[in-house]
């Protein structure tokens, strides 16, 4: 999880994650830890849709170049990890709907160069679909399009 600049918020934020059972894993560890849950068959939830490494690939969404995040993706290539798109959704009565979508299927060929690229744009397909079907629900709060 991205850590909040204000103790204070990063605090409040990690103690709701907290009463939920989640555990926080920071940016700066993120790879040796994820390993380490998945290494105990635990389960990971990454950010696909905003990169906050500053570091994401470029890939079309909606036909228009966009920088996202790489780590779902690589995830997969390096230990096989099924990537299960989940999304929430806010209804009218001010609930949420947890939507759990089928797995992403890929079949690598090794070439992480060709591979990642690939597996992302399949990522994207998903990821329009539910941004067309709820788009109110939707918002990017920094640069994200590419000019």
């Amino acid at each position: 999880a991205l850590t909040h600049k204000h103790k204070i918020v990063n605090d409040f934020f990690n103690k709701q994650r907290g009463i939920k059972g989640l555990k926080v894993i920071p940016l700066g560890k993120a790879v040796r830890k994820c390993l380490e849950v998945f290494g105990q068959n635990g389960i990971i939830a990454l950010v696909g849709d905003r990169d906050f490494s500053e570091k994401g690939a470029v890939i079309d969404l909606f036909g228009k170049p966009a920088i996202l995040p790489e780590g779902p993706a690589a995830f997969h290539l390096k230990v096989g990890a099924p990537i299960v798109p989940v999304f929430m959704v806010r209804n009218p009565d001010d609930t949420f709907t947890l939507i759990i979508d089928k797995p992403i299927e890929f079949i690598p060929s090794g070439n992480k160069n060709k591979d990642l690229p690939e597996l992302m744009s399949k990522y994207n397909i998903t990821l329009e679909h539910y941004i067309k079907k709820y788009p109110d629900q939707w918002y990017m709060f920094r640069k994200f399009w590419i000019k």
